[in-house]
Parts: structure tokens; sequence; C-alpha cells
């Protein structure tokens, strides 16, 4: 399969030019639904701050269920879903992602590509996933390779 792709890649870049593929998006840690456990949520919270010198970990989630998705924004390019994992409802945002709200409807899963923040609500905070990419869930055997094709702006 890796050889499929590296000739496929070659062979796009050569009819197209390399800058025709977007860059890879560079995966730290692919996470089981099961795995997004309070105890998983809070660790993460223990690496921030985020920012220049220790950025967010980018993260993988294979077949995340959609339970809600529309458009936000007031020209609606932002992509916001309403994700069921480990038995609990979880936002995500895909900010400029609207082209890719038919990737699954309400019952249809996701593979993702984002990194976890933290909304605060009052006192509590809430995970949510700033999407990076997604596509229609695939095969658990298949490697992504995560093309970006929705943003393009990780390597």
């Amino acid at each position: 399969m890796e050889a499929l792709r590296t000739r496929l890649k070659a062979f796009v870049a050569s009819r197209l030019g390399p800058s025709a593929l977007p860059p890879a998006i560079a995966i730290d840690l692919e996470v089981s639904r099961d795995a997004v456990t309070d105890s998983f949520l809070e660790e993460v919270r223990r690496l921030e701050p985020f920012g220049q010198g220790n950025p967010a970990p980018v993260l993988c989630l294979r077949g995340a269920i959609v339970k809600e998705i529309s458009l936000m924004g007031p020209d609606r390019n932002h992509l916001k879903l309403v994700l069921e994992i480990s038995g609990r409802n979880v936002k995500a945002v895909g900010w400029g992602m609207s082209g890719l709200k038919d990737a699954a409807g309400p019952g249809g899963t996701l593979d993702l590509a984002f990194e976890l923040e933290f909304e605060s609500r009052g006192k509590s905070q809430s995970p949510r996933f700033n999407l990076l990419d997604l596509c229609p869930a695939g095969p658990e055997e298949l490697d992504l390779g995560w093309v970006g094709a929705a943003r393009g702006n990780k390597t």
C-alpha cells in the first residue's frame, strides 16, 4: 500500500507539479474512541499552555460518530459537528471547512485529525476538537497518510 501511495504521489507531482500536493499533517498520536476518557483529557490538559515552543499535539481518531453537523459563521464557511465519543458528546469545529459538510451525515462516521482544546463555560471546561482534516471513516488497517486536503497547513 505504501509503495502505491508513493508512486501515485510521484505521478501526480510529475503531472501537476509538487505544489499541487498539499503538505501532509504530522500526527503525534492516534487515539481510539474508547481512549478519549476524562483521564486522557486531563493528561492532554497538563501539557498546556500550547503556543510557540509548545505546539498542541495533533491527534487522530478513527470512526467518530456524527450526531449533528451544521455550518456556522456569517458566511457559513465553518463546519460545526457534535460527535459521540466514548458515550459523551464532543463539539468539533473545522474553520474554513464548509466544503467537507457532506463527508458524513448524522449517524455516519469520520476519521479525524485534530488538536484538542478546552472551552470554558462558567466553572466548567468542555473538550472541543479543532479539526485539521477529516474524511469518511475507512478500515482501521488503512494508513490515512493525512494529505491535508482541508487545511494543508501542517507538515
